[in-house]
């Protein structure tokens, strides 16, 4: 083999190394977030109705704010470090956090400002004090977010599992439950977000700096961000607070067709579509690190490797979670209340849905790898657009399973279109066989034999026996075909699609 086909076997040895750790990584967080909804529910039980609302309401508003302080440079910079690493150009770290401190600052004045006229406009009293004092927190929530996503594309999910998507929240709960102890009854819950929100994103830029410490990333002080970082981002500015609509589209549409309650449920489901979308969207900025650095590199085998090998990982990452889902939902939801089961066909929806948009999914970090940004924000849109009119017409016919396959159909129609731009880009070539192949014959293997030893029980011995078998059956199963995927070598014959 010459040098140059060495060298491509080594980077694809390296993206499946990072992708297995990533993936580790994000069970491991996963498993130790179970401890949050059980805090989570001990919270909302100390704290009043109202003033978990009032703290819900402003949660939301200071996501949205913190979208507007990023200015996209959260997606910006997975698809750029890796480039600037390459051609010598500055990463811009320090230009892009200061643009973004200096953004949250006065969105943060803006909104303690008029949080109190927003609070007498709606007619809720103690709203002001309570989304003023959370307000505090938007520009630590902004750089936090931003220096997680720079350690993501130096090649590690450390702090965006552990300490972003674990610390913060478990801290947030905890210090809610001893500031309600102390009397803090009214503001606990948004001092409690301020605090673990400072303290999180103080412990984050130590780890930031470590990390690019180790991987060699010079910081270079300036306000001017380096031009391809700029027009790569900008785009993805406006495609971000869409994203933010398209994400509340299903929720704000059965609000108009059925009862409060109704939507409540479908709340809930909802957690459990978000649960399995999140097993591969935590991979997703590393995603497009990996693929800018060898679409710049103009390695086309190795990107048509790791995106076999990324479909591979997401997709048997989140087919166990799926099956739990499916034998169990029904008893999982019984546990928030006996109406809640009525949100189990919206949850087998949402699931499958996402199970099989990461058959399809990764061409987005594809395109975002090529600097392709506008095209994202034209699917984007075009994703709320066709949500909000399949919202429109299916919630009125099938109420929550309609607005979770109106979800479902608008990101399998978006992958699709994804998928195509993503052939065209990759010089009319990718390894869909194989991407489609491994994963599926787990699947097909391990689903039918769990559908037959449920089938062979049902109707006999105890209620929860049916399930408990069929999950044993599963994993039997799968564990030995998803080993042999997760630890097949991406540099192999069979994942090897493209000409070198």
């Amino acid at each position: 083999m010459d040098e140059g086909g060495t060298h491509v076997t080594r980077q694809l040895h390296r993206d499946a190394r990072l992708l297995r750790k990533a993936t580790q990584t994000t069970l491991m967080g996963h498993a130790a977030r179970f401890l949050h909804p059980v805090l989570l529910v001990m919270v909302t039980r100390a704290y009043s109705t109202e003033a978990w609302g009032l703290y819900v309401i402003g949660y939301a508003a200071t996501q949205v704010l913190a979208k507007v302080a990023m200015q996209g440079l959260q997606r910006g910079f997975p698809y750029w470090i890796p480039r600037a690493n390459l051609i010598g150009d500055s990463p811009g770290i320090a230009s892009g956090v200061f643009r973004v401190v200096v953004a949250a600052m006065l969105l943060t004045s803006c909104a303690i400002v008029l949080a109190p006229w927003v609070a007498d406009v709606r007619g809720v009293s103690g709203a002001g004090e309570v989304w003023r004092v959370m307000a505090i927190g938007l520009p630590a929530l902004a750089v936090a977010e931003i220096l997680t996503q720079v350690t993501v594309a130096c090649g590690t999910v450390k702090v965006q599992v552990w300490l972003r998507d674990f610390a913060i929240p478990m801290a947030t709960v905890g210090l809610a439950l001893a500031l309600h102890t102390l009397g803090q009854t009214d503001l606990g819950l948004a001092w409690a977000f301020v605090a673990s929100t400072w303290l999180g994103a103080v412990a984050i830029a130590i780890a930031t700096l470590r990390v690019l410490r180790d991987h060699g990333v010079q910081l270079r002080p300036s306000w001017r961000l380096p031009t391809g970082l700029r027009r790569y981002a900008q785009p993805l500015w406006p495609a971000e607070l869409l994203i933010e609509l398209q994400y509340r589209l299903d929720t704000l549409a059965l609000a108009l067709f059925v009862e409060p309650g109704l939507v409540g449920i479908y709340g809930i489901a909802k957690q459990f579509g978000n649960t399995v979308r999140s097993l591969r969207g935590a991979l997703a900025p590393m995603l497009t690190a990996l693929f800018s650095d060898a679409a710049h590199q103009a390695h086309r085998a190795r990107l048509a490797s790791t995106y076999t090998y990324a479909t591979t990982v997401a997709v048997l990452t989140q087919l166990p979670v799926v099956v739990l889902f499916a034998v169990y939902g029904k008893s999982i939801l019984a546990l928030f209340g006996s109406q809640y089961v009525e949100g189990y066909g919206a949850v087998v929806v949402l699931s499958v849905g996402w199970l099989t948009y990461s058959w399809l999914g990764s061409s987005e970090q594809i395109i975002g790898g090529f600097g392709r940004s506008h095209w994202l924000f034209a699917l984007t849109a075009l994703g709320v657009a066709v949500q909000w009119g399949l919202l429109l017409v299916l919630c009125p016919m099938l109420g929550l399973e309609g607005a979770a396959l109106a979800v479902a159909l608008t990101f399998l129609l978006v992958g699709g279109l994804q998928l195509y731009l993503t052939f065209r880009l990759n010089e009319n070539s990718l390894p869909l066989t194989n991407a489609i192949r491994e994963p599926a014959i787990t699947a097909l293997i391990s689903t039918g034999a769990a559908a037959l030893s449920f089938l062979v029980f049902a109707g006999s011995g105890p209620t929860w026996l049916p399930g408990a078998v069929a999950l044993l059956t599963f994993s039997l199963a799968y564990a030995p075909l998803a080993w042999r995927a997760f630890r097949m070598n991406p540099a192999g014959g069979r994942f090897v699609g493209l000409r070198h």
